[in-house]
């Protein structure tokens, strides 16, 4: 099996590999993917709920494990593969979270749908985030009525204060099923009115905001005012919403991106709700109160764009709700619609809300910066046809988001002509300068987020990075865009080395980018974490690692792929010039026990200890 073709580029999470699949990766293509392609890989294999899959995707990828891996396999959608992945890797120990990312295993778990591993990690494994209501929010933000009840019934303690309603409810709008939502908004602000009728008659009339709350048999919270309003003032001004900054507003954007076929109804019920008025069903119909309230409109029109039918929605409240939008909220509407590369939709709002009345026109630096980034060629181009125009500093912008999206494509409909395009106003200065400025920001973006193919043709232009920018700064780019390919194309490019430059800290850990880089000799102060992961890891040659200790007169030229080679039994000779980690690991005593217990989590293969055994030869040959 080769992955040489395009569409072996990305493996979608939807259609992994099967899992004997994984163990027929060719691994030294593979390890020269960008870091972002490999673990995506891995991730796919973990969907799978594949022990076998997941071990042979990482050994192809050489990708460390983390808590993302854990969050990938509670995602698996066959029915107990989830669980059962999860609870294999954690009886590995591998069921480390991290706890500062944004998606630990419960979001993960809670957002698939797996009740079973999120009453596992919840009730045996503790692994119960700060932020409990977000796990609560993502099963419902995804749909899963019954998870968010798991959930909230298995709720410690001590995130009870943190449990507000208002989240719930945004979410809700989202993802819930017409039905559910209006249950649970109804149960929500009947409760709310009831405990409101009952503070009023507690209190004399005041202008005094009083604001309570409200809880919630399932353990919720929800604060409101006893100057609650009815929806009508609620829209007639958003700042007093009784909901709070995750109130009203919220949810209706909320519903009217919601990928449900019923986010119209959703609509209709906040819009009803929750003043119990019989007339608000008639403003509801014909976006009542919204009208008079065009930022708030925008934002709701923007938000029903979102979504994957959004053309549809747009015309749907236009055309039979007549809503109506004005030229101004009308530009923000496209430029989400050319974020998304939608030019059917940008052709409507040109065409019949004349979010465009005049040419040329001047659209906002992110209205044209976003498409040029996602690689949506006929959006810019249709926007060169209505007049857009943009500065030289937008421009250059535009270039660098194109290199920074890796598109070949954007860069050579900006660049490759003699002219300057249509875009560029009438400014003083050459085209050559604007042209030169935009080669060289989108050379410095290319490289930093891994694009050889962008880097490449980039040069074919004549873009050059000054000697003034620093070549040090060039290779700590590339090492943070964790594509070992780019590393070797920079070296064909003719990029000076220095070698004394500490490169490894910025690969994160990343062993393949770890090999390429120690294969260009880098010897930085920071060679100890190189030595350390090479150490450690059993797809890495003894020949690869040896330079660091030995120095080059001791060690042999980098080794291909595969376990081990190399001298065997401690036959380590003493180097003339000592290799770059040799003074720190001679020095420090603890320096050395942490480079023995890097070695021994190779395994116990012969390849293994012939590695330790040149490690303890070396240690010998040396410390005295």
């Amino acid at each position: 099996m080769v992955l040489s073709s395009p569409e072996h580029k990305r493996v979608r999470a939807s259609q992994p590999l099967p899992a004997h699949g994984y163990s027929s990766l060719p691994t030294a293509a593979i390890q020269q993917w960008p870091f972002a392609q490999r673990q995506q890989l891995v991730c796919d294999a973990a969907r799978s709920g594949s022990l076998e899959a997941v071990d042979a995707a990482l050994a192809a990828t050489g990708v460390r494990r983390g808590g993302w891996l854990l969050a990938a396999a509670a995602e698996a959608s066959e029915p107990g593969a989830a669980l059962r992945l999860c609870q294999q890797l954690a009886a590995r120990g591998w069921l480390v979270e991290d706890w500062a990312a944004d998606r630990t295993t419960l979001h993960a778990a809670a957002a698939a749908g797996n009740s079973d591993v999120c009453k596992w990690l919840v009730l045996e494994r503790n692994c119960i985030p700060q932020r409990y209501m977000q796990v609560v929010c993502a099963a419902a933000e995804a749909g899963h009525v019954a998870v968010v009840a798991e959930l909230l019934s298995l709720c410690p303690t001590r995130h009870k204060p943190d449990m507000h309603a208002q989240h719930l409810l945004v979410a809700a709008a989202r993802g819930y099923k017409a039905a559910d939502f209006t249950r649970l908004w109804k149960e929500c602000m009947d409760r709310a009115w009831e405990e409101l009728r009952q503070q009023q008659q507690r209190q004399q009339e005041t202008d005094e905001l009083d604001v309570f709350s409200v809880q919630f048999p399932n353990g919720l919270w929800l604060d409101i005012s006893s100057a609650m309003k009815p929806i009508s003032e609620v829209l007639a001004n958003p700042l007093a919403d009784p909901l709070g900054s995750l109130g009203m507003l919220s949810m209706l954007e909320a519903a009217a991106g919601s990928p449900t076929p019923c986010w119209l109804d959703k609509l209709d019920v906040l819009l009803q709700l929750p003043s119990g008025d019989e007339a608000a069903a008639a403003a509801a119909a014909s976006g009542g109160e919204l009208l008079a309230q065009p930022g708030l409109l925008s934002r709701v029109f923007a938000a029903s764009l979102s979504a994957p039918d959004g053309l549809a929605r747009v015309r749907l409240l236009w055309e039979q709700r007549s809503w109506r939008l004005t030229k101004w909220t009308n530009s923000q509407l496209v430029a989400a619609a050319g974020a998304r590369g939608d030019t059917a939709a940008i052709s409507y709002l040109f065409n019949k809300l004349r979010a465009v009345t005049a040419a040329p026109f001047h659209p906002a630096a992110m209205t044209l910066r976003r498409p040029a980034e996602g690689g949506h060629l006929p959006v810019l181009q249709l926007f060169a046809s209505h007049g857009a125009r943009c500065t030289c500093d937008i421009f250059v912008d535009m270039a660098g988001a194109a290199a920074k999206g890796g598109h070949v494509h954007i860069l050579d409909y900006l660049l490759c002509k003699e002219a300057p395009p249509h875009f560029i106003r009438g400014e003083p200065g050459s085209w050559a300068d604007v042209r030169a400025k935009a080669l060289r920001r989108a050379l410095e973006l290319g490289i930093e987020h891994g694009h050889t193919s962008v880097v490449r043709f980039l040069h074919e232009l004549g873009a050059r990075l000054p000697a003034s920018s620093g070549w040090s700064c060039v290779w700590r780019r590339a090492g943070r865009a964790g594509n070992p390919a780019l590393l070797g194309l920079l070296v064909e490019l003719g990029y000076p080395i220095d070698r004394e430059e500490s490169v490894y800290c910025e690969a994160r850990r990343d062993v393949a980018m770890i090999r390429a880089l120690a294969r260009l000799r880098f010897c930085g102060d920071d060679c100890l974490t190189s030595l350390e992961l090479l150490l450690e890891d059993p797809a890495v040659p003894l020949d690869e690692l040896r330079w660091l200790l030995e120095g080059d007169g001791g060690g042999g030229e980098p080794g291909g792929e595969g376990g081990a080679g190399g001298p065997s039994g401690g036959q380590a000779a003493r180097a003339p010039e000592p290799g770059p980690a040799a003074r720190r690991v001679l020095r420090d005593e603890r320096v050395w026990e942490w480079m023995l217990e890097a070695v021994r989590r190779r395994g116990q293969g012969e390849a293994a200890l012939v590695v330790e055994a040149w490690l303890e030869g070396w240690w010998r040959a040396n410390k005295d």
